[in-house]
């Protein structure tokens, strides 16, 4: 604040129609911060009451948008404006009888000061002003459309109610020939494609909609679905959990039946994840099996072989020192005997093992078998 001193104008006559202009700013500028002031009272605590009880406020704004502009205007435009006036009327009150080129040179600097401030809040309102109409513009022309595309889809929902859905993918390619390419006709013809099991086809369509409109729900659900059936649940449980935010930012009603799906989706991931688990014990125990069974082989031949060569050195020993009263003969029919009698014995150790590796593996499968059925 400035203080401002009147006693060298009181017997001055030049100075009185620059007091009274003080005097009338000075009353206009605390008036018109005090009426803004007021309607902003009266307008903050009714948006702060609608948001907090869950109204729209985009509602309130435009019931309200009179009274937000008009204090806009008094206290940023019409205030700022009675501001710069007023600085510059005090400094020639103050500087009046002083030095008039202080007053002179705050003038100076305070007018073009002004002119830029005036052509920025015109230049402000007005871009304002037509962005509110192009928005409503906006407004009408998709009231139109809809009206329009309601006219144009009921022979197409018709005959996917009548679950004629080959009719409505003719229905739908008609309508992108004439109207264009538009979210709903590619998501629509998508679920036709459900119904008829072309995944292919659905994959493409849903692909092709979100490239229109990222934020599509329905288009997140339907590659959802696609990606379920081709048994990638990991891609699936990405799109159901966008379409089940996109839901929620959205305020859509179906968001119950995309968890149901997304549940689903866990549950498909989850088995697999355990039927891959139980293959891959079962392929180890076979090959763990598989190395026992030979090791026991390899042991059971190295024995029968050094049996044979102890055996036959012995049995060396033997005929040196009996050479000279048993016959040869009879010595190599004892041998041959004796080689029949072991493999003999060698095939029934093996059928042995093998029975019971058998008995093992029936057991096994029992108790994994009785470990995932459900208790009674």
């Amino acid at each position: 604040m400035v203080e401002i001193s009147l006693d060298d104008h009181k017997n001055s006559k030049n100075s009185a129609p620059l007091l009274v202009v003080y005097s009338v700013v000075t009353c206009l500028l605390v008036g018109v911060h005090l009426l803004a002031l007021m309607i902003s009272t009266c307008i903050l605590p009714q948006l702060e009451a609608d948001s907090t009880l869950g109204y729209d406020a985009y509602e309130s704004h435009s019931t309200m948008h009179i009274y937000i502009e008009l204090a806009w205007i008094l206290s940023t435009g019409f205030g700022i404006f009675l501001f710069l006036v007023e600085i510059a009327i005090v400094c020639w009150v103050k500087f009046f009888y002083v030095t008039r080129p202080a007053a002179i040179a705050t003038t100076i600097v305070i007018v073009p000061v002004i002119i830029l401030f005036c052509i920025f809040s015109l230049h402000f309102y007005r871009r304002l002003i037509s962005s509110k109409l192009s928005h409503h513009q906006d407004e009408l022309n998709e009231i139109e459309n809809t009206l329009t595309v309601g006219k144009l889809a009921q022979p197409r929902n018709n005959h996917f109610l009548q679950k004629k859905y080959h009719d409505a993918i003719h229905c739908y390619n008609q309508a992108l020939n004439q109207n264009g390419e538009k979210p709903a006709y590619y998501v629509n013809r998508a679920l036709c494609y459900i119904k008829l099991k072309q995944w292919d086809k659905v994959y493409q369509d849903a692909h092709h909609c979100l490239d229109l409109d990222p934020n599509y729900i329905k288009a997140h659900a339907y590659l959802g679905q696609y990606y379920v059936e081709q048994q990638r649940y990991d891609e699936a449980i990405i799109c159901f959990k966008q379409a089940l935010d996109l839901c929620k930012v959205q305020n859509k009603n179906f968001g119950g039946e995309i968890q149901r799906f997304l549940n689903y989706a866990h549950k498909c991931r989850f088995s697999l994840m355990e039927q891959k688990r139980i293959e891959n014990e079962n392929s180890l125990q076979t090959y763990v099996r598989s190395l026992i069974q030979t090791d026991k082989e390899r042991r059971m031949q190295l024995y029968i072989e050094k049996y044979f060569q102890e055996h036959e050195t012995n049995t060396n020993k033997k005929l040196e020192s009996a050479s000279s009263t048993v016959p040869s003969s009879t010595i190599s029919n004892s041998l041959s005997i004796l080689k029949q009698y072991l493999s003999k014995t060698v095939g029934y150790h093996n059928q042995q093992t093998t029975l019971m590796l058998t008995i093992t593996h029936s057991r096994s499968f029992q108790n994994e078998r009785e470990l995932y059925t459900p208790s009674i």
